[in-house]
């Protein structure tokens, strides 16, 4: 995670009081930096650790934390901006782990004008 906007990092979290349940709505909570544009989650059902350096095609300073299994846009509406992610009803999603990152559009941050944020991982439950 590299200073965003400001010097401010791209940050991720789980809304307060939100969690990944089954047959409910997991809320994630996405910072944005000033000049964002649009979001980008990154959702996978792995992750690295420690990150991978995306210096290499213009993000200095960001990392990947989560595999690009599922990739969503959405439109930034905060700061935070929420995430809903949907966890189907379905008992044989108990225990089953999932990683998010964002990232966000802001021109002028780095050459390919992407931030990233931290990494998350969750366990869904009851």
């Amino acid at each position: 995670m590299a200073p965003g906007a400001g010097g401010v990092p791209l940050t991720l979290a789980a809304a307060a009081g939100s969690n990944p349940s089954i047959g409910s709505t997991f809320t994630l909570e996405v910072s944005q930096n000033v000049g964002a544009v649009v979001g980008l989650m990154v959702l996978g059902v792995s992750n690295f650790s420690p990150g991978i350096p995306l210096d290499s095609i213009g993000m200095e300073g960001c990392e990947l934390y989560a595999s690009l299994d599922v990739l969503v846009t959405f439109v930034l509406s905060g700061p935070p901006t929420p995430f809903p992610f949907p966890i189907a009803n379905n008992p044989a999603l108990l225990g089953a782990t999932f990683f998010a990152q964002a990232a966000t559009l802001t021109p002028g941050l780095n050459a390919l004008g992407l931030a990233s944020s931290n990494g998350l991982g969750a366990v869904i439950g009851y």
